[in-house]
């Protein structure tokens, strides 16, 4: 799976695009925070793409806000796959980097992303992810689920490593291999304030089974700071998650089997060591919170109906 083989594509050498993806007016201020951060990168994206979708406010706001960026509006919300497919239309660049809409990237973010694929050859390249807390950090929460409210979390490699799949906020992709898939399932990730998942992982995985010799990493060094608000900064928000990621997962087995868990599987036999770490270490609460995200987790897997496959995994997912 290489850059040239999509037959028609103008894809200007190995310069990259940014895709920002947005739904919210009330993330004003993170999504203007995100956009600058793009244009003090010391590789400076070939052009930004912001993604609006559905919040005709927003849209008018940034129309007034952009400075160089491209603007594309989506009349309702469909979900964060069809957003991103929809800015991945509009990209004519051979590599697409993607980053949250309230997330901020340190400058060296796209250069160290682009530095690891060019070393590699990898088809996608991820970045670490670090919390940004409206206030003290909750000492409840366990390291371990910081995937819930979008970031790095602990047991992931903290130096450059092959993984299963890249953080669709935090990533480089190749254009190519994005397009000959037809980019992201829309039956899968998030819808609104929804807390589904499992489009990344669906995504690297059909693209690694059209092309065995596909490979995606982590670079820890190419780093983001992602907004974690006080409503994600609960308890209950947290169980919820891990709630609709089970059924996620549910989902990305029922299509592509068992073995396409792996990653979850080495992370649920990490749970009881962990547990009993942080009980040692007086971190209780914590060990509690573990605990019961990795059943709410279990539970979402055995009570959720798969969701349907889209059009645009239809040809990989077998």
């Amino acid at each position: 799976m290489r850059d040239n083989d999509i037959q028609g594509e103008i894809l200007s050498g190995n310069e990259i695009s940014v895709i920002v993806c947005v739904y919210d007016l009330a993330r004003w201020e993170q999504i203007q925070a995100a956009l600058a951060s793009l244009r003090e990168q010391t590789c400076p994206p070939a052009k930004v793409v912001v993604v609006v979708d559905g919040c005709p406010p927003l849209a008018q706001a940034l129309r007034k806000a952009v400075v160089d960026e491209e603007l594309v509006e989506l009349p309702r919300n469909q979900g964060l796959s069809i957003a991103r497919n929809a800015g991945i239309e509009r990209v004519n660049t051979a590599w697409v980097a993607f980053l949250d809409d309230d997330a901020v990237a340190e400058p060296t973010w796209l250069e160290r992303l682009d530095e690891a694929r060019r070393a590699t050859g990898a088809v996608g390249v991820g970045g670490w992810v670090e919390p940004m807390y409206d206030g003290p950090p909750p000492t409840w929460f366990p390291p371990h689920l910081l995937w819930t409210v979008g970031c790095s979390h602990e047991g992931l490699p903290t130096a450059r490593s092959v993984v299963r799949n890249v953080f669709g906020g935090c990533a480089l992709m190749s254009t190519a291999a994005l397009r000959q898939l037809g980019g992201y399932d829309p039956a899968l990730g998030r819808r609104g304030d929804s807390a589904e998942g499992g489009e990344e992982a669906d995504l690297c995985i059909r693209i690694s089974r059209l092309d065995p010799t596909a490979t995606f990493l982590l670079e820890p060094t190419a780093r983001i700071h992602h907004h974690v608000p006080q409503t994600r900064a609960r308890v209950g928000y947290v169980l919820r998650r891990c709630y609709a990621e089970g059924g996620s997962k549910r989902t990305l087995s029922s299509r592509l089997g068992a073995g396409s868990l792996s990653s979850e599987t080495t992370f649920v036999k990490s749970v009881g060591p962990d547990v009993i770490r942080l009980i040692t270490a007086g971190k209780l609460a914590q060990a509690i919170v573990l605990l019961a995200g990795v059943i709410a987790a279990g539970l979402g897997y055995l009570t959720t109906r798969p969701a349907p496959v889209g059009a645009s995994a239809r040809a990989t997912s077998n």
